[in-house]
């Protein structure tokens, strides 16, 4: 188990919090999925594993097709936690296309 306290919260969103810290001496994002307190507990722990395995699956196939995207080092299907390959300097898509859109 991840102690998460060892961690630095960075950002969080509808569905997830990000950290920023080291694991087994490397620097990482971790990116934890919650469950979320209005949906029905059985819906939201179906939910929750489904978008958190197709996240993970997504992650490798990317990674095997030769897409830029961090190397998963942990994939925990009990805490739906990712640890990931932290990109230095990296920006999100968001601001990547805001920035675009800000260009025309």
């Amino acid at each position: 188990m991840v102690d998460l306290s060892k961690f630095e919260l960075i950002k969080q969103g509808a569905e997830a919090r990000l950290y920023t810290g080291v694991f087994l001496e490397q620097e990482v994002m971790v990116k934890e999925r919650f469950s979320k307190k209005y949906r029905h507990p059985e819906l939201d722990a179906t939910l929750t594993k489904d978008r958190h395995r197709s996240e993970c699956r997504a992650l490798l196939k990317c990674k095997s097709l030769g897409v830029p995207v961090p190397t998963m080092y942990m994939c925990d299907n009990e805490t739906n936690l990712i640890i990931m390959e932290r990109f230095k300097d990296a920006i999100t898509v968001r601001d990547r296309i805001n920035k675009l859109i800000s260009e025309k």
